[in-house]
């Protein structure tokens, strides 16, 4: 921990997954103070809004979340796409169709579209949409290990 908290700017990344209400009060609080981009699913969303004493409605836990965190985050809705929030804008970008064969790996899928987009200099809402693509892709493909190519995206998504 004591190393995030020296980093300098930097914005890091964090899918806390599940567990975001077992981790202890003051290891949360001090990762939370480095503004981290966090990204949750609905059930993850719905944990944090219960652990943070914040609304549920996905709308208001990001205006809320940034009021007490000033921190970028993403909730992950599946088919129903994702919610961005920063303090700079905030929208809904969302799904790709596509015929669901597995879904293992749908969220990490997310995350590395959303890095590789971050990475690339996109803007927060064009990376969750780039995140949205790649999940898109992987959960019609079987098993999590099939990350499309770049020529494999833009053949599948005309809009990425």
């Amino acid at each position: 921990m004591e190393w995030l908290e020296e980093l300098q700017d930097v914005t890091p990344f964090i899918d806390f997954g599940p567990r975001i209400g077992d981790i202890p009060d003051a290891l949360l609080a001090r990762t939370m103070a480095c503004r981290p981009l966090v990204s949750l699913n609905r059930q993850e969303a719905e944990i944090a809004a219960e652990r943070f004493a914040l609304s549920a409605e996905i709308t208001t836990l990001g205006k809320q979340w940034q009021e007490k965190f000033a921190a970028p985050l993403i909730v992950r809705l599946d088919k129903e796409g994702a919610w961005y929030f920063s303090n700079d804008a905030s929208g809904c970008i969302p799904a790709f169709p596509t015929q669901v064969v597995d879904t293992i790996g749908a969220g990490d899928s997310h995350a590395g579209g959303v890095l590789a987009g971050l990475a690339s200099g996109l803007p927060l809402a064009d990376a969750v949409l780039l995140g949205n693509a790649v999940a898109s892709w992987v959960v019609g493909h079987r098993g999590g290990d099939c990350a499309p190519t770049r020529e494999e995206l833009l053949l599948a998504h005309k809009n990425v």
